[in-house]
């Protein structure tokens, strides 16, 4: 066999395979950016579960078959009947994005604290009256909306959230003297939104 022709051969061995590889690498690769709306449709391919979007279900509870979904960035339960942030939400290590605005929660586990990715926590327009101290300790945290409540002084650890850039206390009766301890406490490069103050009782 001549030694052009041998030298082809042995390029295309190299190469077709190479090529083989990359078409399945293209065929395997995940759509990160798909929202799934439905636990059931999700539950068919759990691992690639990036962004899930569950508003309107009259959940009441935060629904545990969440946790299947181990890559979860982002999760919105908005406009539902959920009174709980449970401790198991700490197993959503990759979540970055949490919004649970337009529902009954009083009580948010301290075990939140624990989701060292979250750059974003949206509670507005529930009942919460206080927030776990430990929540102090989100250092990616970016926004923290938490308009509408019954919140009229945050944890002291809120001072070492050094990455927070805006925090949301709108539509809350606060005092003037509430307004400023508030103040007092957070980093003072952060956007910090009040409604107008009141002469509360």
């Amino acid at each position: 066999m001549p030694g052009s022709t041998r030298s082809i051969i042995v390029l295309l061995v190299l190469i077709v395979p190479a090529f083989w590889g990359s078409d399945q690498e293209l065929t395997a690769q995940v759509d990160s950016s798909k929202v799934y709306k439905s636990i059931e449709k999700a539950s068919e391919n759990p691992g690639e579960v990036f962004h899930l979007k569950l508003k309107w279900n009259r959940y009441e509870s935060f629904p545990i078959e969440i946790l299947q979904f181990e890559n979860l960035i982002s999760l919105s339960l908005d406009r539902n009947r959920i009174d709980t942030i449970p401790d198991e939400i700490s197993k959503l290590k990759s979540l970055e994005r949490l919004s649970v605005e337009f529902n009954n929660l009083v009580y948010v586990s301290p075990k939140i604290a624990q989701l060292n990715n979250l750059k974003e926590v949206r509670l507005g327009d529930n009942e919460i009256a206080t927030l776990p101290e430990s929540m102090g300790k989100l250092q990616n945290l970016e926004t923290l909306s938490l308009w509408s409540n019954n919140i009229v002084e945050v944890p002291g650890s809120f001072k070492d959230l050094s990455t927070l850039k805006t925090v949301d206390l709108r539509h809350i009766r606060h005092t003037e003297a509430e307004q400023g301890a508030i103040r007092a406490m957070l980093p003072n490069n952060i956007e910090l939104k009040f409604s107008t103050t009141c002469n509360c009782d």
